[in-house]
């Protein structure tokens, strides 16, 4: 207990009188001691869920896991100041939410809202009771847990599900295709065995309009041989002769029959004989100038020369002719003319047969040797009777003969189609050579 005015100074000390005694002190050798505490985390409290709080009664740095619905926090923390704590200064900074530490003065206590998923450091911090900062500085782990339909595995199953639903949208969207495909298909084969009819009805049609002269020719001389009412009659030369070369028409529309059917079964061989092509092709000729008198066609027959070997089919080499200048007949016109060549590399032996008639326009020409193609389809080239087999048939039996047919413009106007076939049965395997 010290005297009221019982004090006294001098230059270096300070003198206090009490009841016991005097007590005597230099002021000057004070020094103020200073104590950093670190800051000890207190709690964690949920303002909306009040009873779900968190309390810590130790030390240390410490890690917290919540739940998403777990974003609006406040905490509690203290600092170990006996003598004047309301003198300790705090600041704060989350670390990952915000972006540079904040004084909050002598609060005890921040509060953090909405604060969206993912891993935070609390750091937290305070000042001696000089106000100077302490460097020691106390951290607390948070980790905000995103929602179920956030996490990796649920990125995954949305993965999953978006390629689920779009393969199985490409599946249908395929299944679909395939389905108009199918039906695309299926009329395209209505289609071609509608015309693969059309055309044996018209080729068995014509081949039976044919049938019908050579067999009236037979019958005809027939008949008047048979109205003579004798025993034994005496047959005209002549008779005999119509009637063979008729008899071997019929043959000759027979054997095309046969060879439809075979050509349908891939079963269609040649009958091999190594002759002139140049004798052969003249024989065909007066035929086909009867042909083209009737339209006033001019037909000229050119080889090169008169004498080439060459191993063939005699009645297909016939129908592939056949085709090509039947083919020219129908697209020259009236005043035109049709050119047959035939000429020999040593090797190959080639016929052409030019025309100068509409020719084939380009948009045609890749398609020109498929089946069912007619070669006049628009206004400016006119149609013509005819399936669009002969081409494909001639170009087949081309083949059979290990030959082509091929096609070039020809200058100034019309067409030229050319056939090139080897001359010698080495071309052919043994099995092909049936001769």
């Amino acid at each position: 207990q010290f005297n009221y005015h019982a004090c006294a100074k001098d230059d270096k000390f300070i003198y206090m009188a009490f009841t016991k005694g005097l007590i005597y002190f230099n002021p000057a050798e004070i020094r103020q001691v200073s104590y950093n505490n670190p800051v000890c985390f207190h709690a964690l409290d949920f303002p909306d869920h009040p009873k779900e709080s968190l309390h810590w009664h130790d030390k240390g740095e410490k890690t917290v896991t919540l739940p998403y619905d777990r974003n609006f926090f406040s905490i509690r923390f203290s600092v170990a100041e006996m003598l004047a704590p309301e003198e300790i200064q705090f600041a704060c900074y989350m670390e990952g939410f915000e972006e540079d530490w904040k004084e909050i003065g002598t609060d005890r206590q921040v509060s953090y809202t909405n604060v969206p998923p993912g891993e935070y450091t609390f750091h937290v911090k305070s000042t001696d009771l000089s106000g100077r900062w302490s460097p020691e500085v106390s951290s607390l782990q948070i980790i905000i847990t995103p929602p179920w339909w956030q996490t990796g595995w649920a990125w995954c199953l949305w993965t999953l599900l978006i390629a689920g639903a779009l393969f199985s949208a490409f599946l249908f969207y395929r299944h679909e295709l395939n389905i108009k495909h199918l039906v695309r298909l299926k009329e395209i084969e209505k289609e071609t065995a509608r015309n693969i009819n059309e055309a044996k009805l018209r080729f068995y049609t014509n081949v039976v309009h044919e049938l019908r002269t050579p067999i009236f020719l037979i019958t005809a001389p027939l008949e008047e041989l048979m109205s003579e009412n004798k025993r034994t009659v005496s047959v005209p030369k002549s008779y005999l002769s119509a009637m063979y070369r008729n008899a071997m028409k019929l043959t000759k529309l027979i054997t095309r029959m046969i060879d439809l059917r075979k050509l349908e079964q891939g079963k269609l061989q040649l009958t091999l004989h190594s002759q002139n092509i140049i004798s052969f092709c003249k024989d065909l000729v007066p035929d086909y100038e009867a042909l083209c008198q009737q339209k006033s066609i001019i037909f000229h027959f050119l080889p090169e020369k008169t004498l080439i070997k060459v191993a063939f089919d005699a009645e297909k080499l016939e129908i592939i002719l056949s085709n090509l200048i039947s083919n020219a007949f129908k697209y020259t016109p009236e005043g035109g003319s049709i050119d047959i060549t035939v000429d020999s590399d040593g090797k190959n032996a080639h016929i052409r047969v030019a025309d100068t008639g509409q020719g084939i326009p380009p948009e045609k020409r890749k398609q020109l040797f498929g089946r069912f193609e007619r070669l006049g389809a628009d206004k400016k080239y006119p149609k013509v009777n005819g399936k669009g087999i002969g081409l494909n048939y001639a170009q087949y039996l081309a083949h059979l003969h290990k030959g082509d047919i091929g096609y070039t413009p020809n200058q100034p106007q019309g067409a030229c189609f050319t056939l090139c076939i080897p001359q010698s049965l080495t071309a052919y395997s043994p099995e092909e050579r049936v001769q």
